[in-house]
């Protein structure tokens, strides 16, 4: 196999495929390309197949002097998207991984870059663009917007320590996702903004601080930092986003400061280096699964009474033994200590649990029967006899509370789920009814948007009985 260490040019366009350019270019199909250099056009289609193609061999790419065609539309697209409007391609993207790629030139047609692009060159050290590209900017190997106040892109491949230039005010999404080779980024003051992703995956990672600047920590923005130990959050987070800290299994410690008043889903789920979490009380929210699966996680306090925990919000912490909160939080819906099996309350949730998953599946198996089997395996439960007569429209349930007196209550079969779950609290009703009024004969009750009325009693009684 022979291969070509020197830059290879092949011209594109839309008629020719990777296959055929490089044929013209005189290059054998099973050539190993070290330099790749495009002229003409290009589109979505050669993009991918390039990496497909010398993913274990090409080191440098230069698009710089070809023209990319965001509007092209394969014929295999035209048939998929006959009956719609036809899709644009004008994010440049790849699900092609090239682990050899080193080095990257985009021409001025690229105007936008799939935010998670270069994740896919992990051995990528060098990004660069024209002086004159309309959108971005290129220092050092490094993407940056065109105003370089926005950080795009740092290569996936560098190593080492980086200072963020104090012009810089914001980390784009993705910036420094999968930099597992950088042991530490220098933030300023100058940063007010943090995106999502922006250190996803920099294993290298041990310590970090976030700058005063920052109010939010976006989304995902240091999960699966495993090496992280430690992590300064300033006094000025409001907003800690979802999956923040996902994974980072190695933090040991977090301040929570009292300035945050939302942790997103996921925030810390999987840091099993945690043991204990102080929620200060300008918490408002803890999201679902904030805390899940933490298993070193020990001790919680929570301050805010009116903090709400989402669903699951530590779930399968189990080696949780301490938990200090008011008594006002809720925390026995949507499971939120599930799998707590040390916390003394554990029990008492699972018991609720079982009962009400119990309660639930006879409901629905209620549901699937007819009104009449419902009505009927109710009654069996109680202490009544009944009598279920079947008319037209509705069924008339006639409970017998004693000798002399009758319940008589209409059952449409429309939404007759409305009216069976208050069958039993109509009969009770009934019931003190005789023994607060003496022998009276009440003939019927019926359900409206009042709730339940009482026939043959004045309206002053009606009302004071039913406050009841």
């Amino acid at each position: 196999m022979t291969q070509y260490v020197g830059k290879i040019s092949i011209e594109l366009s839309n008629d020719i495929s990777l296959d055929r350019a490089f044929k013209n270019a005189g290059v054998p199909d099973d050539s190993s390309v070290t330099a790749l250099a495009v002229t003409g056009t290009f589109n979505h289609t050669h993009f991918s197949a390039i990496f497909k193609k010398m993913h274990k061999s090409l080191q440098e790419l230069d698009l710089s002097a070809a023209n990319y065609d965001a509007y092209y539309v394969s014929r295999d697209d035209f048939y998929v998207y006959i009956r719609k409007e036809p899709p644009r391609y004008h994010q440049l993207w790849t699900n092609d991984k090239c682990n050899t790629l080193k080095s990257i030139s985009f021409p001025v047609s690229v105007t936008e870059l799939q935010f998670d692009l270069f994740k896919e060159f992990p051995s990528l050290t060098s990004i660069t663009v024209p002086d004159d590209h309309p959108t971005y900017a290129a220092e050092n190997g490094l993407l940056f917007s065109k105003d370089k106040l926005i950080i795009v892109r740092y290569p996936t491949g560098c190593k080492g320590e980086y200072v963020i230039p104090d012009t810089v005010v914001e980390i784009g999404c993705n910036a420094f996702s999968r930099c597992v080779g950088m042991q530490s980024v220098k933030v300023s003051t100058s940063v007010v903004k943090l995106g999502d992703y922006a250190f996803e995956g920099c294993t290298g990672f041990t310590f970090f601080t976030i700058p005063d600047s920052i109010t939010k920590i976006g989304d995902h923005a240091f999960e699966g930092c495993d090496g992280l130990t430690s992590i300064v959050i300033p006094q000025s987070t409001v907003e800690i986003g979802d999956h923040a800290f996902d994974n980072c299994i190695k933090l040991t410690s977090i301040d929570i400061p009292q300035s945050t008043v939302d942790i997103g889903d996921y925030a810390f789920s999987g840091c099993n280096g945690l043991t204990s979490i102080v929620i200060p009380n300008s918490v408002k929210k803890v999201g679902e699964r904030a805390f899940a699966s933490c298993k070193g996680l020990k001790s919680v306090k929570i301050i805010n009474p009116a903090v709400k925990l989402s669903e699951c919000a530590f779930y399968n912490c189990k080696a949780l033994t301490a938990l200090d909160m008011p008594k006002s939080v809720k925390y026995k819906q949507n499971e939120v200590f599930a799998y707590c099996e040390k916390l003394p309350l554990y029990n008492e949730l699972l018991q609720e649990n079982k009962t009400n998953k119990i309660k639930q599946l006879k409901i629905k198996r209620l549901k699937e029967t007819s009104t009449y089997e419902w009505i009927d395996t109710l009654m069996k439960n109680s202490a009544y006899p009944y009598k279920i007569i079947q008319q037209s429209t509705k069924l008339q349930l006639l409970v017998m509370i004693n000798e002399k007196h009758k319940l008589v209550i209409p059952v449409p079969f429309k939404h007759f789920q409305n009216i069976v779950p208050k069958i039993m609290d109509a009969i009770q009703r009934f019931e003190a009814a005789i023994n607060e009024f003496g022998t009276i004969y009440i003939d019927n009750m019926i359900n409206d948007n009042e709730g339940w009325k009482i026939d043959h009693l004045s309206a002053a009684k009606q009302k004071e009985f039913l406050k009841k």
